[in-house]
């Protein structure tokens, strides 16, 4: 890593180096000083670009903090800082013994079904979907520590926003409005909720993402979104090196990203990709990958929403989860409460025809008033839903044979929804 935060809890006062890089003379460092202390408080040297072992800015440093912080050992908190500093550096990322090594005792997930502890998780949608609104939702449970989605994350802790495609203004109109649909003032959310606005690529700019993680204990980062996060870079370097970037944080991350658009069927409909816009690596390196879909009539506010789960590293993938958005605004369109409500997705044609047979055929049957149908007549309505594109009755009739007394129920006359 390239940023180094040293603190004495005592004296209430900090030493950073930032930006290191190895140079021909050794080790440079952007160096800060920081204080808590009352009417010293804030950064108190900033932004002294050094070699570490160079004896000259250290005495100049010291004199400068003795006369703005007196009463702390400056000769020692330097010292030790640059000692630190230097054999850290040297040592690079320890090895460990796989035979020995204790795991670290926490849940896999910081937020339950969406973010793994430590993994950078990726979002894709079309554009208007929500997926923006969506990420800033998981964003303030994890800083409030409440449910916002429907499930409570394991702890609360520091998130921090990057954005490249909006404004503070619009993010903190968002924000404030999941909170009130949580039932908190956004002023009371229990960890900080950061937001940076971005304009150059993530990797140009990480060093100082890098601080920003240190200096505010930062644990969940948000990207928004992946194509001007990776700038001009496109392809395997550029996913390469903004996953690397992400990972170097240690922070829990979710990327927003872009939906490339559906191949449209002869006679029908697009139907939705499994995998996020651009290069295959994206998926490659992603821990887990949602997809949302989105159900919404015309002129109105309030939505549905699907999120499909199409990667999971090391588990299964996981049933689609679907949402019920309850959106609140003046009559300017200026938010005042958001929320989210689990609901089925089954209820929205919309969104269950993109689920994959199963949910359409559930969406069938729920449409008929849960009466019992034949293969025939659950294939015809499948073909008006999806013309060109709908599967045949002999798939329909297999369907419903694989999820038979777990979600379908043969009865007399056809088939009918299982009643939970």
């Amino acid at each position: 890593l390239d940023c180094y935060r040293f603190w004495w809890p005592d004296e209430q006062v900090g030493i950073i180096f930032d930006e290191l890089e190895a140079g021909r003379d050794g080790l440079r460092a952007t160096i800060s000083v920081t204080s808590d202390r009352g009417v010293v408080s804030g950064v108190v040297a900033d932004n002294r670009r050094a070699t570490l072992i160079g004896p000259r800015w250290r005495t100049d440093l010291r004199r400068d903090l003795d006369e703005r912080v007196p009463d702390v050992d400056w000769y020692a908190a330097i010292e030790r800082a640059v000692s630190c500093s230097i054999q850290r550096w040297k040592l690079g990322e320890p090895v460990i013994d796989l035979r020995t090594y204790e795991q670290k005792q926490r849940p896999k997930f910081l937020l339950r079904p969406f973010l793994e502890y430590g993994k950078i998780a990726v979002l894709f949608a079309m554009g208007g979907t929500g997926k923006s609104m969506f990420g800033m939702g998981l964003g303030a449970s994890v800083a409030s520590g409440l449910s916002v989605v429907g499930t409570t994350p394991d702890s609360a802790v520091p998130g921090l926003y990057l954005d490249w495609e909006d404004d503070e203004d619009s993010h903190v109109e968002r924000f404030a409005a999941i909170a009130v649909g949580i039932g908190v003032e956004r002023e009371r959310v229990l960890s900080p909720m950061l937001y940076r606005r971005q304009y150059a690529p993530l990797v140009d700019s990480i060093s100082q993402i890098r601080r920003i993680v240190a200096e505010h204990g930062i644990g969940f980062i948000l990207v928004d979104s992946m194509g001007a996060a990776v700038g001009g870079e496109e392809g395997r370097e550029g996913s390469t090196k903004l996953f690397n970037a992400l990972r170097s944080t240690g922070c829990t991350a979710l990327i927003i990203d872009h939906q490339v658009k559906g191949q449209e069927g002869r006679d029908g409909p697009p139907r939705p990709p499994m995998t996020p816009y651009g290069t295959v690596y994206t998926h490659n390196l992603a821990r887990r990958i949602w997809r949302m879909d989105k159900a919404q009539e015309p002129g109105e506010s309030n939505m549905a929403i699907s999120l499909t789960n199409t990667k999971a590293n090391r588990t299964a993938t996981m049933m689609p989860i679907g949402y019920r958005v309850h959106i609140d605004s003046t009559d300017e369109d200026e938010l005042i409460s958001v929320r989210y409500v689990a609901t089925d997705i089954s209820q929205f044609m919309a969104l269950a025809v993109k689920q994959g047979n199963k949910e359409h055929i559930r969406a069938v049957l729920r449409g008929n008033g849960g009466r019992p149908m034949t293969i025939d007549q659950i294939h015809d309505a499948m073909v008006v839903d999806r013309p060109g594109d709908a599967p045949s009755a002999a798939v329909v009739a297999a369907t419903c044979r694989r999820y038979r007394d777990r979600v379908f129920v043969g009865v007399p006359g056809g088939w009918a929804l299982l009643q939970r």
